[in-house]
């Protein structure tokens, strides 16, 4: 066993219904893994598709928040487009309007690029909005509970499109551009978005709209230089150590060992990932209608999603 001092320093701070939820579902996936052993299903590998089932719990948060958050959605589209709304975006670092042209902007250009790159047009589409389903969850769960980890390895939209279309269905040159836009999505746990909004929150305490605007600057040429600067840091240390070195798991083998096993086995899609999807999403909704209705309720729904990772 082992204790992580940071972890139980961070846990301290974190609500409790969480962390306990956390052991439990803990508990609950091991349990999971023996019935699979014990009933004979583990001839598929990848039961009982416990990464798949966390992805279903993910996207149910993503439809509680924008359920729960319908109302203040509607006021902010009002205040972009113009119209009499409740919400003033005087103190936001963008107006509303700016947000949504920067959103409608900024998608164009990664589908177009992900098109030159050689995906599917449609195909472009489904990962991002998944990627981008994914972010906004990972980034609420930050802000309401605090927890350092949010893993979710090897359950990206490159990952969860091709197990649920097939690599046969999606062909070689679509699999070969998630290849290349592997590097993101091998795991979340240093996610952009979570950092982002925390900078934000300490704009806030440091002095409101002033300090939003000028962090939201800070922030936006914090990623160009970093973007810059990670690049030169690989490409430098490929020149070193080679690309196929372990350090560069995302970069080298990970992603082109995962081409040649989906050209290999070239296989069809499986209901079971979608199957565990929908069990997943089912569970952590039913988990969250009971957290809101029940004040005893003890159970947290991502928590039964964070869990499922180390």
């Amino acid at each position: 066993m082992s204790y992580y001092p940071f972890i139980i320093g961070l846990g301290m701070l974190m609500p409790m219904d969480f962390l306990f939820s956390s052991w439990f579902f803990y508990l609950t996936w091991k349990l999971q893994s023996i019935i699979v052993v014990n009933g004979g299903f583990d001839s598929d590998p990848r039961m009982p598709y416990a990464n798949y089932q966390a992805l279903g719990g993910y996207l149910a948060f993503f439809v509680s928040t924008a359920v729960i958050s319908r109302g203040y959605f509607v006021q902010v589209l009002r205040r972009a487009f113009g119209m009499t709304s409740t919400m003033d975006d005087g103190d936001e670092p963008l107006r509303y309007r700016a947000a949504l042209w920067g959103i409608a902007v900024g998608m164009l250009v990664l589908i177009g690029f992900s098109m030159a790159l050689g995906l599917s047009w449609w195909l472009a589409i489904a990962f991002f909005a998944l990627y981008l389903t994914l972010a906004l969850s990972i980034t609420r769960m930050r802000a309401e509970l605090g927890t350092p980890v949010h893993d979710l390895h090897f359950t990206g939209p490159d990952w969860a499109l091709t197990d649920l279309i097939g690599p046969r269905a999606l062909g070689p040159g679509n699999m070969a551009a998630f290849s290349c836009l592997f590097w993101f999505n091998r795991a979340y746990r240093c996610h952009p978005m979570p950092a982002q909004l925390e900078g934000f929150k300490m704009a806030e305490a440091g002095g409101g709209a002033k300090e939003y605007r000028r962090w939201f600057w800070v922030l936006l040429a914090c990623g160009v230089l970093g973007s810059v600067a990670s690049f030169w840091a690989i490409l430098h240390n490929y020149y070193i150590y080679g690309a196929s070195a372990k350090v560069f798991y995302a970069g080298g083998p990970d992603a082109w060992d995962r081409y040649k096993g989906w050209m290999t086995s070239y296989r069809f899609g499986g209901t079971r990932v979608a199957e565990a999807i929908g069990v997943g999403f089912l569970f952590a909704s039913f988990l969250q209608a009971a957290r809101v209705r029940l004040a005893w309720w003890p159970f947290h729904p991502l928590a039964y999603a964070v869990s499922g990772s180390w």
